[in-house]
């Protein structure tokens, strides 16, 4: 179970990145106060200013109380990217942008250098072979495909 910290970062860092957009960030954030009895005051603070900019709501989401386990908000996006990756393999070259937006929003040493690494590979590689510069599109999906696959088990919220 994903505590309401880790579930708060996973949004704001989604929101960040492109996963989310802010209707699901206030989404969750509105059933969220529905269902608890204790809710956290950046929560209220986030519905309150509906209207705020993408980057103010994930100002106001890094408030919520508690400490996070940033490997695995990090793995559970990921896992999430993978998700949506397996329902439509046309849109890998956004995934590949989206995972390399994630590695310049997180600490480093939250990923493993090698996993940073491919990531980056992943991403160039898109942007050569959508350039027509280097290699195919539909190389670099088999290989995003191959790095994702392993994460598709952290794929819940």
């Amino acid at each position: 179970m994903v505590c309401l910290k880790d579930r708060a970062e996973i949004y704001r860092l989604g929101l960040i990145v492109g996963l989310f957009c802010k209707s699901d960030v206030l989404n969750w954030v509105d059933t969220t106060i529905e269902s608890e009895s204790n809710v956290d005051y950046a929560l209220i603070e986030v519905s309150l200013n509906s209207s705020k900019n993408n980057e103010d709501v994930a100002c106001i989401l890094k408030n919520v109380r508690g400490k996070s386990d940033s490997k695995t908000v990090a793995n559970i996006i990921i896992g999430l990217l993978a998700q949506k990756f397996d329902e439509n393999h046309d849109i890998g070259s956004e995934i590949a942008s989206i995972l390399k937006r994630l590695t310049q929003n997180i600490d480093s040493g939250v990923l493993e250098s090698e996993v940073m690494s491919k990531i980056n590979n992943i991403d160039d590689g898109f942007y050569l072979a959508e350039q027509n510069i280097y290699g195919y599109v539909k190389d670099m999906i088999s290989e995003l495909n191959d790095f994702l696959k392993d994460y598709t088990k952290y794929a819940e919220l």
